[in-house]
Formats: C-alpha cells, sequence, structure tokens
C-alpha cells in the first residue's frame, strides 16, 4: 500500500479528522503524515499522527481518556485492513498556558511499499 493510500484509509477510519491548514489553535482531531523512515528493499514505515487538541472534552478530562480509548479501539479493529497494528504510542504532546489547550497524539506506524520495480530503480543508477 502507498503512502497516500493509507492515509485515504485512516481519513476513513477518523472522518471527524482534520487536515493541518497551519498552526493547531483550535479544539479538534487531526491526522497528519509526521515522517516515512526505511525499512528494507522496497519497504517504509509511514508515521501518521492523530493528534488531540482541547481546551476540554466535555469539560472533564474522563471524557477525553474515553475518547482516546474511542479512537484507539478504532485503530486495533482496523488490523484486518492493514495486517499490522498499527498503534506505536498514545502520548501528551503539549500544554499552552496562554490558550489553555493541551493534545494527545496517537502515533500510527503502517508499513508502505513502493512501486518503482528494480527495472526503473536500474535507470537512475
Amino acid at each position: 500500500m502507498r503512502v497516500s493510500e493509507i492515509y485515504l484509509l485512516l481519513k476513513e477510519i477518523y472522518p471527524e479528522a482534520n487536515d493541518i491548514l497551519g498552526e493547531i489553535n483550535q479544539n479538534g482531531v487531526y491526522l497528519y503524515l509526521q515522517k516515512i523512515s526505511p525499512m528494507a528493499h522496497q519497504r517504509d514505515k509511514a508515521h501518521f499522527r492523530l493528534f488531540c487538541s482541547a481546551v476540554t472534552y466535555d469539560k472533564s478530562a474522563v471524557s477525553l481518556i474515553e475518547y482516546l480509548d474511542e479512537l484507539r479501539e478504532r485503530a486495533i479493529r482496523a488490523f484486518g485492513a492493514f495486517g499490522e497494528d498499527i498503534i506505536a504510542n498514545i502520548e501528551f504532546e503539549n500544554y499552552d498556558e496562554f490558550s489553555g489547550h493541551y493534545g494527545y497524539a496517537i502515533n500510527l506506524e503502517v508499513t508502505a511499499f513502493r512501486d518503482i520495480k528494480n527495472r526503473e530503480l536500474n535507470e537512475w543508477a
């Protein structure tokens, strides 16, 4: 699966996720590609981040924890679509004292395959 296909599938799993169009300064869930790391011949690891930004979720910290559990469970159920567990970790990301916003990141890692054939690679050598 190519990185663009992985992104589209993640958008299906997390339809409420927004694309980042600059700085994150309002409540919501955001999905973005963090990096791509080479693993082996014609295989990379695509690192996506599902970022939850909030002042409060339903005026209770417990509500945010429950929401993170829901997002995590969707990734677990997506095992069939990706053929692997895609959750790397969940971590507290930041707190902005000025705005009162805080955020948690669900880090997702998915194996991405390159579509370039060996014959085409040799053309660049």
